[in-house]
């Protein structure tokens, strides 16, 4: 797994290699469903900008290796770690 902070954007990439590729694409399976579940509560301001993040998300599959790469501009981002926090997603320490 890996971040990366751009000027413009927060690009994060996550890679598994699995047993086998039938569990490869069931990994993709459920990453494809829990995007759709964010992505049907797209009204939320909490959710509106990741959602977005998500029609534009790379999923592949490669053999036994499953590849997400999301891109999430740097506004958008800050945005939303803003809302969570108004929501007590945020707790001080």
């Amino acid at each position: 797994m890996g971040v990366r902070f751009g000027t413009q954007a927060m690009e994060l990439t996550a890679e598994t290699v699995s047993k086998t590729e039938k569990d490869a694409t069931g990994i993709a399976d459920v990453v494809r469903f829990l995007a759709t579940m964010v992505q049907m509560n797209r009204e939320k301001p909490e959710v509106k900008a990741f959602a977005a993040a998500l029609d534009a998300m790379k999923l592949t599959t490669d053999a036994r290796t499953t590849t997400l790469t999301i891109s999430l501009p740097t506004a958008e981002m800050e945005q939303m770690f803003k809302a969570g926090s108004k929501h007590g997603a945020a707790k001080k320490i």
